[in-house]
């Protein structure tokens, strides 16, 4: 926990964007290096005091504006605030920033980073100067056009040089943004060994001296070795979520026939234990990333199984055009979902049982959200308690293709191979 905390620590400090975070009464509890470097702060002026008292005064008032919107979503995105240096000067940034937020949706504290956009500014508005310079220039000399044509022709190229400038300037910062969405990624692979290391050592030492211990001791190991490998479930899960953000773009149109049939055998150790029925009627040929199309229906099917009831799992997928879209729909007859669980069901982490009722990391649905909206799509559920669960979700329609039959339809009486 230490060496993660270090480079966890290490990387907010020493990214190269600049990235500060403040508690629940605005009071800023951390910056990165580059903040202080462009704002020519010590960590120590700065750490404890409110964030606004960097600030000019109608950046305040700005602030105090938008604030009231940004408790209620958790989320602002590129808000244009003028900052204050402990030179005096005033830099121009665009501010994003996402809140923390506990069960009852109370604020606790928020990550922001600040995008410099000082040069830019300063290239618009002199990228305006010029223009008005121009049409007065061409207004006064309208005698001399062949000098004003000469004159024009030399600004449309300062205004090229200008605009590769900030296509540049637009590049650097969509690298910027990559390097911020890869950042969960990067720190749930650099996890993985020092957990394995964890692990293995705790189930050597219950294994070669585990006879030496008492019970308390053993117990204590077991509860090392139980920890390790939820850990490592849970940041597998985290490396699945982010490739599912991150993945390249592998779209083929195929039928979603054949894509489910990989998905229900993936799954036929769970349907073969528990006896369940999984179903479906004629599905659409699309263009989809065939890997994810497959995760999204085993997650769904896998999750219709983990939440059985007392009876026997009946599981249908269905599909129906409407207008531009395909909607699809999982019906399950499990123990289902209550009304006030149901919006974060796919929030990240977000457990609806207990580890003593039911395993599961919280991830999975999150997964599926990620995939739909790569594709395009949204996904939602509706759901009673004892009345079993249904999620919908929409896929992209290629009106260029028809509907693919595979065979008639199941008549809901098939067995688990369906």
């Amino acid at each position: 926990l230490q060496e993660s905390e270090s480079r966890y620590r290490s990387l907010y400090q020493n990214t190269p964007a600049m990235l500060h975070s403040i508690n629940d009464v605005g009071e800023i509890i951390d910056v990165s290096d580059r903040w202080l470097q462009t704002f020519g702060y010590e960590r120590s002026e700065v750490i404890g005091r409110n964030s606004t008292e960097f600030l000019t005064p109608e950046s305040c008032q700005h602030a105090d504006a938008i604030l009231p919107d940004y408790y209620r979503t958790g989320m602002c995105m590129d808000v244009p605030y003028q900052w204050v240096c402990k030179d005096g000067n005033i830099r121009d940034v665009l501010l994003s920033a996402t809140a923390d937020q506990d069960d009852s949706d109370n604020f606790l504290r928020s990550l922001a980073v600040l995008v410099d956009v000082t040069e830019h500014k300063k290239a618009r508005t002199e990228l305006a100067r010029y223009r008005e310079h121009l049409e007065d220039l061409v207004k006064a000399r309208a005698a001399q056009l062949q000098a004003a044509n000469r004159y024009l022709q030399a600004e449309v190229l300062e205004r090229q040089q200008t605009e590769q400038e900030l296509a540049k300037r637009a590049q650097a910062l969509e690298q910027s943004n990559s390097d911020l969405e890869q950042f969960a990624y990067v720190i749930s692979h650099d996890l993985q060994e020092p957990l394995r290391a964890m692990t293995v050592f705790s189930q050597l030492l219950a294994g070669e001296y585990g006879k030496n211990l008492d019970e308390m001791a053993n117990d204590y190991i077991q509860h090392i070795v139980d920890g390790g490998i939820r850990m490592h479930g849970l940041i597998n899960g985290i490396l699945a979520f982010s490739r599912a953000t991150h993945a390249d773009s592998t779209f083929e149109t195929m039928e979603l026939g054949p894509v489910l049939m990989v998905a229900i055998e993936n799954l036929s150790s769970a349907i073969s234990d528990t006896q369940a029925s999984v179903t479906h009627d004629a599905l659409p040929t699309l263009k989809i990333d065939k890997n994810q199309i497959i995760q999204l229906f085993q997650n769904l099917i896998g999750n219709a199984i983990k939440f059985r009831g007392a009876e026997q799992p009946h599981i249908h997928i269905s599909a129906q055009r409407q207008s531009a879209s395909w909607h699809f729909a999982v019906q399950d007859n499990g123990i289902g979902i209550a009304k006030e669980h149901q919006e974060r069901t796919f929030a990240l982490f977000q457990r609806l049982h207990t580890r003593q009722e039911l395993d599961g990391y919280g991830i999975g649905l999150s997964i599926c959200k990620k995939i739909v909206e790569r594709h395009h799509g949204h996904i939602w559920v509706e759901s009673e308690p004892g009345n079993g669960t249904t999620f919908y979700f929409t896929l992209e329609a290629d009106n260029t293709l028809e509907v693919a039959i595979l065979g008639e339809p199941d008549s809901g009486e098939s067995d688990s191979n369906n």
